[in-house]
């Protein structure tokens, strides 16, 4: 009944002001956040935070640096988004998107078709209370025939929905409401802001290992402190904490992040991030500025989850910049110095280059090699039980919080983009290719403790962000253990059964502004052409059946190694001929939206 109320007001609301959409500052996929990422590529903004989005007051203070110092075309662009965030507070709107996917198994030969339908009805709101206090925020409700996880999207993707499981239904939809703020009080340079958001974190606003824009909208407070030369921020999010299943969503979960970013040049940018992941409980020495998380929670004999990463960025040549960032959950410092060649490598990385002109011709292109090792982002819960509430892992209502790609995958990405400004203002096409790589690295787990383990109780063996390490050995004593496969050797891509992803993608998106409101009218075609070889990787390998009943609470040589290792092989051979295979995969999506 709530949703319905909700979504009443919306629709109210839209029919006295008109069923048109309009984008807060609130949203990261708002059309100002795309330009400003052209803009830093050229050099013309160079010292905007490196966590997204911003409140209204960085948001002014950044247009404001675009159209004094931008070229024609540049201030145009500028000046357009400062119309429409600032000389309306209020844009009440309206989207409509349909895709559809089509696949072939090369197995079965055998077609399906999948679609998606998705209204969304809502209101923006844009306002300066005073020089110091903002808030902006976007709210209203999505038609939609699907839930967010079973969304029409292409591999290692998810929905840019922020929609919470409601069963309410109109006819065959569903009503699910949504909203999404950003209040802040302060100046450019120095401002806390608070709400809730998707957040996402350079220098590779496409894909961060920090905090994607693919995850869910989590509660969000952050604090910017800006000088000349150095950006100091700390965010605070707030999350959804769930098994290790990804499912039985639980509150409690928390992420604090702190990042130094240096300038020392126009040209050169260098910083460090030191983030830490815990939950059950609220721990205030982790919102202390300038601290080193690791060291602080020593002092409780090490019960959370650190990780900590440094970036850089170079602007060598005017629209040239080349970016890299690191982001390292756990290393193993005394076998990388003494050269073993079963170190551990628990990191993410992401290397690129990215040439950008906005003069006569404007066109941008971007190449990038990701990399996420086997276990990075994962860990396992206090007690190491797979249906107990994970507080620890890098993950937000069940998918992951850093990069979209799984454990021991990599990608490489290479896309253009093209605005033809002087014969068909409006349009931009898009242009790319991405192929990834993804191993499940329970597949090369031969250790008979882990193995037994797996086979007698709900560990995940999927590969995933889920699938830790961790696993508990039982002794004829009745005590238990607990030990880590891999604790010293990263096996990354090594696995006998490699999923392959191709995608060719393009997109045409036309957008033409409304001039008696500073508003605009938006359509747009995207299409993706996925080759997806053994797409059936990123399933559970391993799990109990009647035949290992009573196996979790016996030893090793209670059981027998020949039983243990006769299971998990039929097991195994098993899942390889069900993640087999090749599939021919087409989607399409079209959207067209209106502000006014």
């Amino acid at each position: 009944m709530k949703s319905v109320l909700f979504f009443l007001l919306i629709a109210l609301s839209a029919y006295v002001y008109n069923p048109l959409r309009a984008q807060s500052a609130a949203d990261i996929f708002d059309p100002f956040y795309e330009d400003l990422t052209l803009w830093e590529k050229i050099g013309l903004i160079d010292d905007a935070p490196p966590e997204r989005p911003y409140p209204l007051q960085e948001i002014k203070r950044l247009l404001t640096v675009a159209m004094q110092n931008g070229d024609s075309i540049q201030q145009k662009a500028a000046q357009t988004h400062y119309k429409r965030l600032f000389n309306k507070s209020f844009h009440p709107g309206s989207k409509a998107e349909f895709a559809a996917q089509n696949t072939h198994k090369h197995t079965d030969t055998t077609n399906t078709t999948d679609t998606e339908v998705d209204f969304a009805a809502f209101c923006d709101f844009n306002y300066f209370l005073n020089d110091m206090l903002t808030l902006s925020a976007r709210g209203g409700a999505v038609f939609t025939d699907r839930f967010m996880h079973n969304a029409v999207l292409p591999s290692f993707r998810y929905s840019s929905y922020d929609l919470a499981v409601d069963y309410v239904h109109v006819g065959s939809l569903y009503l699910l409401p949504f909203v999404n703020s950003v209040a802040a009080i302060g100046t450019s340079d120095c401002y806390f802001s608070a709400g809730i958001s998707r957040a996402n974190g350079g220098p590779f606003f496409d894909g961060s290992l920090t905090v994607g824009s693919h995850a869910m909208h989590q509660g969000r407070f952050n604090f910017v402190f800006r000088q000349n030369r150095w950006i100091y921020s700390q965010s605070f999010l707030t999350l959804s904490a769930s098994d290790d299943k990804g499912k039985n969503l639980a509150p409690n979960k928390f992420v604090m992040l702190h990042s130094l970013t240096l300038r020392p040049f126009n040209i050169l940018s260098l910083g460090v991030t030191d983030t830490v992941v815990y939950g059950g409980r609220l721990e205030p020495l982790y919102f202390v500025p300038f601290s080193a998380f690791f060291i602080s929670q020593g002092l409780y004999d090490f019960p959370d989850n650190s990780l900590i990463g440094v970036h850089a960025s170079v602007k060598p040549l005017k629209g040239l910049q080349i970016n890299a960032q690191v982001y390292a959950d756990d290393i193993g410092f005394n076998q990388i110095v003494t050269f073993k060649k079963d170190a551990k490598w628990r990191l993410s990385g992401q290397f690129g280059v990215s040439y950008a002109a906005a003069d006569v011709f404007p066109f941008s292109a971007d190449f990038d090699y990701t990399l996420v090792t086997p276990y990075t982002y994962t860990h396992a819960n206090t007690n190491g039980e797979p249906a107990s509430v994970n507080y620890q892992n890098y993950t937000h209502n069940g998918t992951p919080l850093g990069s979209n790609l799984q454990p021991n995958s990599d990608r490489i990405r290479l896309s253009f983009q093209f605005r033809p400004v002087h014969f068909l203002n409006g349009l931009c096409i898009k242009a790319g290719n991405s192929f990834i790589r993804h191993g499940n690295v329970s597949e090369s787990v031969s250790n008979i403790a882990a193995l037994k383990a797996y086979l007698s109780n709900e560990y995940a063996t999927d590969g995933s962000v889920f699938n830790h390490a961790l696993y508990h050995i039982y002794t004829s004593g009745g005590t238990i253990h607990k030990d880590q496969v891999f604790s010293y050797a990263t096996p990354f891509l090594n696995q006998k059964t490699i999923q392959y992803v191709n995608q060719l993608e393009l997109e045409l998106n036309y957008r033409t502004p409304i001039m008696c409101s500073d508003g605009y009218i938006q359509f747009k075609l995207s299409y993706v052409f996925e080759t997806n070889i053994n797409p059936r990787v990123g399933t559970h390998i391993y799990k109990p059946d009647g035949s290992t009943d009573g196996w979790n609470t016996q030893t090793v040589e209670q059981i027998g190694h020949s039983v243990i290792e006769q299971k998990a092989a039929e097991q195994l051979k098993k899942w390889r001929l069900q993640a087999q295979g090749r599939e021919i995969k087409h989607y399409i999506r079209l959207g067209a939206e209106i502000v006014y």
